[in-house]
């Protein structure tokens, strides 16, 4: 089993540099307060994957299409997924993705590696992510910091972690609240819940 632990450090120092490259955070910081959330912030990270919200007063389409702009002559960026979150589907609800505009950011690393970075212009006053992270990061220890990289790693190639019908924080709250120890303990909860893995 790789060192996963090991693993999450050294995507770390890669995700760090790849903001860096992009020049990602200071040209946002033009349009409101960026934040990185998601795996990256909790230090769990099993994939190049990179989670940010830019909280804003209001949602500016000029500012939103300045970034794009911004990123589609980055060299390193291969591909822009734009969507609009502020039209209310229920399937956008169901997943509870707060009334946004995304952007999906697909970017040439080191190698032959790629990263995905979803970045969400959002509301200040609907970003809540911030409190939800230091909850969990102060309640982190070796112990299930690494059953949850175990789990993660696991599911996730996963059909219904792909498509979001299952997400990190479905992990998180059933090793920190749910005493679950493994991928068996992780089936049986998500069994509990009317959930089929």
């Amino acid at each position: 089993m790789p060192n996963l632990v090991k693993n999450q450090a050294i995507l770390q120092k890669e995700a760090s540099e790849i903001l860096d490259k992009l020049g990602l955070l200071d040209f946002l910081s033009k349009f409101g307060n960026a934040k990185i959330i998601g795996s990256v912030a909790l230090g769990l990270m099993t994939w190049r994957d990179i989670d940010m919200d830019l909280a804003v007063d209001e949602l500016k389409e000029d500012d939103y299409f300045r970034t794009v702009q911004y990123l589609f002559n980055k060299p390193e960026v291969k591909k822009l997924l734009l969507a609009d979150n502020r039209i209310r589907t229920e399937q956008i609800i169901a997943q509870g993705i707060p009334e946004s505009m995304y952007l999906g950011i697909f970017v040439r690393g080191e190698g032959e590696s790629e990263w995905k970075i979803d970045l969400r212009f959002v509301k200040d006053s609907l970003v809540r992510a911030e409190k939800y992270i230091d909850g969990i990061k102060s309640r982190l220890n070796d112990e299930n910091r690494e059953i949850i990289l175990n789990i993660k790693n696991t599911i996730c190639t996963h059909p219904k972690y792909i498509n979001k019908e299952i997400f990190g924080v479905d992990i998180y709250n059933s090793v920190l609240d749910g005493g679950v120890k493994n991928l068996a303990d992780f089936i049986k909860y998500l069994a509990n819940k009317g959930i089929e893995l």
